[in-house]
């Protein structure tokens, strides 16, 4: 995972406990389909999960997403 300029400890926003570096899986249920990724570096509370991502990922998921709904809708208007 691409580190984040951070604290030498980062804490969770809800229990403010520590963040540490894991994985989680991102699921999106939008528009007529579904996307689930997994292996998606985060930073995972160690006490409640809360999972926090970093800007990197977060602008891929949106360009992923960005492109899905284009792609979809030039096959909903083909389909018409």
């Amino acid at each position: 995972m691409e580190q984040m300029n951070r604290p030498e400890r980062m804490k969770c926003l809800y229990c403010k406990n520590d963040l540490k570096e894991g994985v989680t899986t991102y699921t999106a249920n939008r528009h007529g389909y579904h996307l689930t990724i997994d292996n998606l570096g985060a930073y995972v509370c160690s006490q409640c999960g809360e999972v926090l991502l970093d800007e990197t990922a977060v602008n891929a998921i949106q360009r992923i997403l960005i492109e899905l709904d284009t792609r979809l809708k030039g096959l909903q208007k083909m389909a018409a």
